[in-house]
């Protein structure tokens, strides 16, 4: 079976209990994402250490707050906004965003963002692709997503959980995995560390991925590829 990856007006969904493994692999999806032609902000509520780690090698990452408005050139870009304290201000940020157009979003713990009955991040769920605003963006609970989040997501990847309600409510979106041998894994069944169900929403296809590249290996490849931006912006 192909897997597909998202492209730049893709939404990806990632779920998950804390130490499964969603943090390192969406940061291994943002490695790759198309920072070199588009903005991208990583909004990290929590302070991830991974990617202060790939900021002490790339100063060229730009830390902003959240008063900035939104980065119009190509580049990675950091947001640390505190939960609740930030709310008004991370919404009109994300407005901005919005009416701008053309920037990647990768955000941790999505649960932390604005819940007003009409945030702005539902809306970028619905109307961003054609904004060119591709989103990743990550839960540790199924039952604390958007609905939005869930529904207009083109990817959806599900690392282990130990709630089984979570495990229930994941099953209603993500479809099972059939192995070669004919035999299934859905999100009821215990996955190995730190692997994943990738459901491509446009195929009605789920596959079992490995684990994301080791820590050294992701930052090796920002350290390659933010060399490779910088260079080509001093022309």
């Amino acid at each position: 079976m192909t897997v597909r990856g998202p492209n730049d007006t893709h939404r990806v969904l990632v779920t998950g209990r804390t130490g499964s493994g969603k943090s390192q692999f969406s940061i291994a999806m943002l490695s790759q994402a198309n920072f070199h032609q588009m903005p991208w902000i990583f909004i990290d509520y929590k302070g991830e250490p991974l990617f202060e780690e790939i900021m002490e090698a790339n100063p060229s990452i730009k830390r902003i707050k959240v008063t900035d408005n939104p980065p119009k050139k190509p580049g990675l870009y950091y947001l640390n906004p505190k939960p609740v304290v930030d709310d008004e201000a991370i919404d009109a940020f994300l407005w901005k965003i919005y009416h701008q157009g053309y920037c990647g979003l990768l955000i941790d713990e999505g649960y932390c963002l604005p819940q007003a009955r009409k945030n702005c991040f539902d809306v970028l769920c619905v109307q961003g692709r054609t904004k060119h605003i591709p989103m990743i963006y990550l839960y540790q609970r199924s039952n604390w997503m958007s609905r939005f989040a869930v529904a207009q997501s083109d990817f959806r990847a599900f690392f282990e959980q130990d709630d089984t309600r979570d495990q229930i409510i994941a099953k209603s979106f993500i479809r099972p995995c059939v192995l070669p041998d004919g035999s299934t894994i859905d999100t009821l069944s215990p996955l190995p560390d730190y692997y994943c169900l990738w459901y491509d929403v446009g195929k009605g296809k789920t596959a079992l991925l490995r684990p994301a590249p080791a820590r050294e290996a992701i930052i090796e490849t920002f350290n390659r590829r933010l060399m490779r931006h910088n260079k080509r912006a001093l022309v």
